[in-house]
């Protein structure tokens, strides 16, 4: 495994492990961070995240016949994205209600809302469309697999949580 592979997976999925521990513990982040680094770091990891598979995508190379079912979803995924950006903001899409900087709103029911994990499906949609534009590597795999992964990780968090996050505890 060569390093950018190395650099392209821990970078695509520590963001995940501190979106979960935000969503679960906002007051511990709190405690050293604020919401507005927490953020920074994201973008820093997601930064490094692109430089790093850029060679792995020209390694790769674009797969024609995906890109009539990859562009689709990658173009979904987006306006998804940028639905819930729309509505909620970069403080609110960024745990702003668990952190305290936005006041949370009732269950948003309009459009994206009314499905489950509408910004995190989309995400998902972009990375698995973007694939499928590429042709198939092992050092694309490596990369893609823990990422989709991290996905399903946070969803089964925000959706399953088996006890309160922190925000709850100290309010009850």
């Amino acid at each position: 495994m060569n390093f950018s592979v190395l650099i392209a997976s821990v970078s695509s999925i520590i963001p995940y492990f501190l979106y979960g521990y935000a969503y679960l513990f906002p007051n511990r982040i709190l405690r050293y961070i604020t919401q507005s680094q927490f953020i920074d770091i994201i973008k820093f990891f997601k930064t490094v995240t692109f430089l790093s598979i850029l060679p792995l995508t020209y390694k790769a190379g674009l797969n024609i016949p995906g890109v009539c079912v990859g562009g689709p979803l990658i173009l979904i995924g987006e306006y998804l994205n940028e639905m819930v950006y729309r509505l909620l903001g970069i403080r609110g899409v960024f745990y702003g209600a668990e952190f305290g900087s936005v006041k949370p709103k009732e269950k948003l029911s309009q459009f994206p809302f009314t499905m489950s994990d509408p910004q995190l499906k989309g995400s998902l949609m972009i990375v698995i469309g973007a694939c499928m534009c590429l042709k198939t590597t092992r050092e694309l795999i490596a990369v893609t697999i823990p990422w989709v992964f991290s996905y399903f990780f946070l969803m089964i968090i925000e959706n399953h949580s088996v006890f309160p996050n922190d925000s709850e505890i100290i309010q009850s």
